[in-house]
């Protein structure tokens, strides 16, 4: 009889916890999310991107800053700069800060770097607000000039 009461308790309170949460919200749809971004210069850049969130998109201006950076070298001898920097996207429908990094692989031939790394949504304004999430980046920088693109998935209003 003591088994089947707990047994009974334990459901009870499973049905609550998934009602509240159903309630609050924390089940949220995840879309994907893609921006494309060009920029030129060096600590600070400045620049144009593309964003798609699910199935809506929106472009503008991109601004970078570049937070910080230290050599480092892989196992297998490839030497790299770990690089942070925020990015400041300003489009139609509002504004939406990202941080990302990663690492940048510099290229024997001429000032090339490979790059790519981790990002992360910061916070936003306008249809972005309270919209979080992140994924991964891979881009190419060619003395001034950067390209990269950001790929994962977002969630929020």
């Amino acid at each position: 009889m003591i088994r089947r009461t707990g047994v009974v308790a334990l459901v009870a309170l499973v049905a609550a916890l998934v009602a509240i949460s159903a309630a609050s919200g924390v089940a949220e749809s995840r879309k994907p999310i893609k921006i494309d971004m060009q920029a030129e210069g060096f600590e600070h850049q400045t620049g144009k991107f593309l964003l798609s969130l699910g199935t809506d998109g929106d472009l503008g201006k991109a601004e970078n800053r570049l937070v910080g950076a230290r050599r480092g070298k892989t196992p297998d001898g490839w030497e790299f700069n770990r690089v942070k920097r925020t990015t400041t996207l300003t489009g139609k429908q509002g504004t939406l800060e990202i941080a990302w990094q990663g690492r940048a692989y510099e290229m024997a031939y001429g000032e090339r770097d490979v790059r790519e790394g981790t990002w992360s949504i910061v916070k936003g304004t306008g249809k972005y607000a309270g919209i979080h999430g992140g994924g991964t980046w891979k881009g190419t920088q060619y003395v001034f000039n950067q390209v990269a693109r950001f790929v994962g998935s977002a969630s929020g209003p």
